[in-house]
Order: C-alpha cells, then structure tokens, then sequence
C-alpha cells in the first residue's frame, strides 16, 4: 500500500497544476508584491486593533483603505496567478480524494467543505 502512496505522491508532484502552482507561488515574492501584501496586512491588523476604541469616522477612513488596497491586490497579475493556480490544484486533489475513497464506505463524506 505504502508503494502505491508513493507512486501518487510522485505522480502529483510532477503533474503540471503542482509545478504551476509551486511557480505562481515563487513568484511572489519579489519586493513589490511583497510590499503591496505586507501593507494589507498591517493595514487590517491596524483596523482589528482600533476597531472597539475608534470613532465611526475613523472606522470609515481606514476600511476605505482596505477596499482600495484590496482593489490593488486583486489586479495584481501575480497574487491573481498564484489564486488560480492553488484553485487548480485544490481542483485535482478532491479529484484524486474522490477517486481514492469514493468506495471505502457510505458514511464518508467527499464534498468539499464549505462554511
């Protein structure tokens, strides 16, 4: 069994969605989208600190800040990249979870979770 393990596990690590993931994830980090995600979150840590003890109008201005620095990230090719990527793979390993336990037993659940 542990042969067949390993033999999924090479499989999955050379398989495309893993290699363009472990690519899209590389290139983050260069300065300037390293910057743009350390300023969101500073920014948000900011905001979650002060949010019990400031005003409404203070509360205003800096959730104004985050909309416009989230707007940044989410035209940021790379951090959009890199989502995709990690969705693909996700994608493949319910695929792979699927075909792995789809007959074990009917009390297992295989959907993806979601809240």
């Amino acid at each position: 069994m542990y042969k067949e393990i390993d033999e999924l596990i090479e499989n999955i690590i050379v398989d495309e969605v893993f290699l363009n993931y472990c690519q899209t994830e590389r290139e983050l980090y260069d300065e300037t989208t390293l910057a743009l995600v350390s300023r969101h979150q500073i920014l948000q840590e900011d905001y979650l600190r002060i949010k019990a003890y400031s005003s409404e109008d203070e509360l205003k201005e800096m959730r104004e800040k985050l909309k416009e620095l989230n707007s940044e990230i989410s035209q940021n090719q790379k951090i959009t990249d890199y989502y995709q990527a990690y969705h693909h793979l996700n994608d493949l390993l319910e695929e792979i979870t699927q075909m792995v336990f789809a007959n074990i037993s009917d009390e297992l659940v295989l959907d993806r979770f979601t809240l």
